[in-house]
């Protein structure tokens, strides 16, 4: 006796089944792209209703305070949302990038706005009408200058030359953020601790209006980590209080975190 193995062929009804099926995946697929990654106009509509006071939110994306990952949850919650990282509607970088958004959007459709460009990029809010609420993240400093020397790819010496190694790196800062901001007609500068973005999100949806569509949010940026234990300056606490004050006394970002965090100021309390 010969037992056949092979499948037995495909009947006409079969096949008109299977290709339905495909055809259904290839479209739940497609429609599941577009919800992530939509590339739609901004949503000017309704805004009255959705920001009553008419506020335009402002966050200063201070480097290595996970200002990416927060740019892109924002954009991802929340509508009129314009930022070098994420937009409502444009949550790929690559598309920000090569189209010029931060350059070519009008910023009288947006409620929010996060950028990385020189603190001066906020000086054309100042006479337009409108009430600017500025946010800044306060990283713990210590903490945000391993960040930062990480990121370029160094190690922290903890011999001689600290107040060197930070000036290297105070770039990061210094283009960013000026005590200047405060001073500005119609602006009120507020800060948050970066320890708990999460919570940052779910405080502005009582500013901001939920999305129309559901979108998924997707990890894009890709982290140079640093491990505390490869690290020699948390091994002397001396120096460390050294670098806080130093940061503090020299650098307005941090002296405004300073200050800010734990006052009236601070969006956490």
């Amino acid at each position: 006796m010969i037992v056949n193995f092979l499948p037995k062929p495909l009947q006409k009804k079969e096949k008109y089944v299977i290709a339905l099926l495909l055809l259904l995946i290839l479209m739940v697929s497609t429609q599941f792209d577009s919800i992530v990654q939509s590339d739609m106009p901004l949503q000017a509509t309704n805004r009255q209703a959705e920001n009553p006071n008419n506020v335009l939110y402002g966050h200063i994306h201070i480097a290595r305070t996970g200002g990416t990952s927060l740019n892109r949850q924002i954009a991802t919650n929340y509508e009129r949302v314009c930022g070098n990282k994420g937009f409502t509607n444009h949550l790929r970088f690559k598309y920000i990038k090569n189209n010029n958004l931060m350059e070519s959007t009008n910023f009288d459709e947006c409620d929010f706005i996060s950028t990385e460009k020189d603190y001066t990029f906020w000086d054309q809010f100042e006479h337009q009408g409108r009430p600017v609420e500025l946010h800044v993240p306060c990283k713990n400093p210590v903490s945000h200058l391993m960040s930062m020397v990480n990121y370029d790819g160094k190690a922290f010496d903890c011999g001689d030359g600290i107040a060197k190694q930070i000036d290297d790196v105070s770039h990061y800062v210094t283009h960013r953020f000026s005590q200047t901001l405060s001073q500005k007609e119609n602006f009120a500068l507020k800060c948050f601790d970066t320890s708990n973005t999460d919570k940052y999100v779910e405080y502005m949806a009582h500013n901001l209006e939920n999305t129309k569509i559901n979108r998924l949010y997707k990890e894009m940026e890709k982290k140079k980590f640093h491990l505390q234990e490869d690290e020699c300056v948390w091994e002397y606490p001396k120096m460390m209080d050294f670098i806080r004050k130093y940061m503090i006394d020299h650098f307005d970002y941090y002296a405004f975190c300073e200050e800010c965090i734990g006052s009236t100021n601070d969006l956490f309390l």
